[in-house]
């Protein structure tokens, strides 16, 4: 595909950096730009809040101007208006959004396609998993389903579905199978991949570090914990944005009912994490209900973690870790989740690290491919 004539590559996106705590998405667009900044001309949309608090900081913190310029809104309903401005003044670019169902960004982009085709702009969407049902219906459930049905009957079917994984396809193609959908993994924060020491500890080190919310289920995972009879040999670490306070209170509670049972168990809010800081972990937990990518699974094996994750995740189906019933385990049988960490104990660490080094050589292969994908997609 030659897309040369979009000289311009437009990037919406509700929150970026320096604010980390909106996961994936930041992760994904802060590495395109690294990727193919210099061949393309960026210019970045976003707010000046932190996803996890709403709050807002400084308007100077501004992008590398030799890559791309940021405009921020310090509010949702300004990003709107600009949003709204910068579309009708398009012309040949490249528009591309990420999040379907954040209306200051969706809601433009979709009713002014149309018109935004006509004047040779080319049109992308990033959906971000949320057309999975399991996301649809996890919250604000009618309003979802009426933002797809409007957007469905008065939007271009040119607009192009940017999809991570296929099963993240499989989704968008369901609701909007008129349109283009091509499929090209995110591209990941970290480029070197770790080797894991031996360790001479039965004991694990457990992390979680994603969102804390219901999506998650890191709640049945935890309770699955407290109902076990014997306590696992495993230290857990929780990190994580949150924007449910009650969901978030109710970690807490289990986590002080599994330090009753001798726990040892630390709880954070969210944290910008390294390489190095993971490292000193064994083992990432996600019982996801749903993840068109995985970041927090891409981070961990790069770091040379062992994954213990949802099969709802693009990853590891096919590896022996998986055929032994060790991850990709449904989020709904979340007991399976802790016969996985009584098994991981008990193997020798060769075997462990074994397992480990076969995670990681899917995720190289995937990130090598998925780079050249998208500087094709965007830059050729």
């Amino acid at each position: 595909m030659n897309h040369t004539s979009n000289k311009d590559l437009l990037i919406f996106i509700p929150y970026f950096l320096p604010d980390h705590s909106y996961g994936g998405p930041i992760v994904s667009v802060n590495a395109l730009i690294n990727t193919i900044g210099f061949r393309k001309r960026i210019f970045l949309y976003s707010t000046s809040l932190f996803f996890s608090s709403q709050k807002k900081f400084s308007k100077n913190a501004k992008g590398n101007k030799f890559i791309y310029k940021i405009i921020r809104n310090d509010s949702h309903f300004k990003n709107f208006i600009n949003t709204m401005i910068v579309l009708l003044k398009s012309k040949q670019k490249t528009i591309y959004i990420n999040s379907f169902f954040y209306a200051p960004n969706s809601i433009p982009f979709f009713l002014l396609s149309y018109l935004l085709i006509k004047k040779n702009n080319r049109l992308i969407i990033s959906p971000r998993a949320e057309l999975q049902e399991s996301k649809i219906q996890s919250k604000k459930r009618i309003l979802k389903k009426v933002l797809i049905l409007i957007f469905r009957k008065f939007s271009s079917s040119k607009i192009i579905f940017l999809s991570s994984s296929d099963s993240e396809m499989i989704f968008n193609k369901k609701y909007f199978k008129e349109n283009i959908h091509i499929k090209i993994p995110n591209l990941p924060k970290f480029k070197n991949f770790l080797v894991r020491e031996y360790s001479k500890s039965r004991t694990k080190k457990v992390i979680f570090f994603s969102r804390i919310s219901k999506e998650k289920r890191l709640d049945i995972f935890l309770q699955s914990l407290i109902a076990e009879k014997n306590k696992l040999e495993i230290e857990l670490t929780i990190l994580g944005s949150y924007h449910d306070k009650n969901y978030f209170k109710l970690i807490k509670r289990l986590c002080t009912k599994l330090k009753q049972k001798g726990y040892k168990i630390i709880v954070s809010g969210h944290k910008n994490i390294s390489q190095k800081f993971l490292s000193k972990y064994d083992i990432m937990i996600l019982p996801s209900m749903g993840e068109n990518f995985s970041h927090t699974t891409v981070e961990s094996s790069q770091s040379g973690l062992f994954c213990l994750i949802s099969d709802q995740t693009p990853w590891f189906k096919k590896t022996e870790s998986a055929k032994l019933g060790l991850t990709c385990i449904p989020p709904d049988q979340s007991s399976k989740y802790i016969e996985s960490i009584k098994k991981i104990t008990k193997l020798n660490e060769s075997k462990f690290n074994e397992l480990i080094v076969e995670q990681q050589k899917e995720v190289k292969k995937i990130i090598k491919a998925s780079c050249k994908k998208m500087e094709n997609f965007f830059v050729n």
